[in-house]
């Protein structure tokens, strides 16, 4: 068998969609303060609401994300409200007052069920609106691709699991870096935007070893609203280890995977916002399944891998991934690092099927694959 280098060939498809324009600009950040409302929402909720309510009126240009009393009126569906998206978790709920709503404003209006986000059924749903507004079909589909995250990460949080997502950029034939290993720009302004998004829902973040050492990262959230998150760093010994900038950020929690707890004393000053996750300094390899138990107790129940191309294969063949996000750049680059980095192609056979929606985002290409539910 061929050794696989590119991470879009070791992925099988279960089942492919082709969804709607993606608008990760002005559709998404317009969207954004609604999907953060939710998200802090559930924070605190032990149940999912019955329905929520995305919303926008017709003098903003931002939504709103609202939650109704169980015995409240609807009169806050006002004639000032351009869209409304209902969202439901109960599959046979039903108000006379929506029903009329839906009726009057039929291109306006749309309902879906929180099953349709988690098992991509809503993309295929969405290629088939035809009668609504193309700004409000813009809306579902970036809800679509965000939603499942935060829904995500709170029924992991109920089940004391952890919700995983990966995300790449490479290159039209499968590279994510330069040879030397030194990083090139391939995504873009929106590529930034998306996976600063990314950063915002997760609680925590993790990159590897190598990915550190190139870039240098900051790795917070910087282009849109949100938290940063934890960060899950992999301890090496290289003696610049603690000048990198992730470091230098203020009353940031660094959790350090490592086998051996290094000497701090010069770093006295990080004490207080590292904590160490020890392993058996026996192993050479620290496998993903371990990390994640390990980070569930200490009540992380969502984590953002954020590369590089060692780490996403390792999670990927260990079949870890609920959502992994691809997205593939124009350009070609001809020899660099690759997205896919395993040490033999045999381990390929082992990962599980996803179902992948692909987005078009200008020249670029943003698979979204989900894990299949049985």
């Amino acid at each position: 068998m061929n050794k696989i280098n590119n991470v879009k060939n070791a992925i099988k498809v279960s089942s492919f969609i082709k969804s709607r324009e993606l608008d990760l600009d002005k559709t998404t950040r317009e969207l954004w303060p609604a999907i953060l409302a939710l998200k802090n929402f559930l924070v605190s909720a032990n149940s999912l609401p019955t329905t929520g309510y995305f919303l926008r009126k017709e003098d903003k240009n931002s939504w709103e994300y609202f939650v109704p009393k169980e015995k409240k009126s609807f009169k806050f569906f006002e004639k000032n409200f351009k869209f409304v998206i209902e969202v439901r978790s109960t599959p046979n709920f039903k108000r006379e007052e929506i029903n009329n709503l839906n009726n009057q404003k039929s291109k306006t209006f749309t309902s879906f069920h929180l099953t349709e986000l988690i098992n991509q059924n809503l993309n295929s749903k969405i290629t088939k609106m035809v009668n609504l507004d193309y700004d409000l079909i813009r809306a579902i589909t970036s809800l679509s691709l965000y939603l499942p995250i935060i829904l995500g990460e709170w029924e992991a949080k109920q089940s004391a699991s952890i919700f995983v997502t990966g995300h790449l950029t490479q290159s039209e034939d499968g590279k994510i870096a330069k040879k030397d290993g030194s990083p090139i720009w391939l995504g873009g302004e929106l590529d930034k935007m998306h996976t600063h998004r990314l950063r915002s829902l997760h609680g925590s973040l993790l990159i590897g070893s190598k990915t550190l050492k190139h870039d240098n990262p900051q790795l917070n959230v910087r282009h849109c609203e949100g938290k940063n998150p934890d960060l899950i760093i992999f301890e090496t010994n290289d003696e610049d280890f603690f000048d990198k900038k992730l470091f230098q950020l203020k009353k940031r929690k660094i959790f350090l995977l490592c086998r051996n707890q290094r000497e701090m004393s010069k770093n006295f000053k990080l004490k207080s916002i590292i904590k160490n996750i020890k392993f058996d300094c026996n192993k050479t390899f620290i496998s993903p399944k371990e990390i994640l138990t390990k980070l569930v107790k200490n009540n992380i129940h969502s984590i953002f891998i954020e590369g590089g191309g060692i780490t996403i294969s390792h999670f990927l063949v260990a079949n870890l991934f609920d959502r992994f996000h691809l997205q593939t750049s124009d350009k070609t680059l001809g020899s660099g690092i690759n997205s896919f980095n395993l040490p033999t192609s045999s381990d390929i056979e082992n990962i599980s099927a996803f179902i992948r929606t692909d987005y078009k985002i200008d020249e670029q290409t943003l698979s979204d694959y989900s894990k299949v539910i049985p």
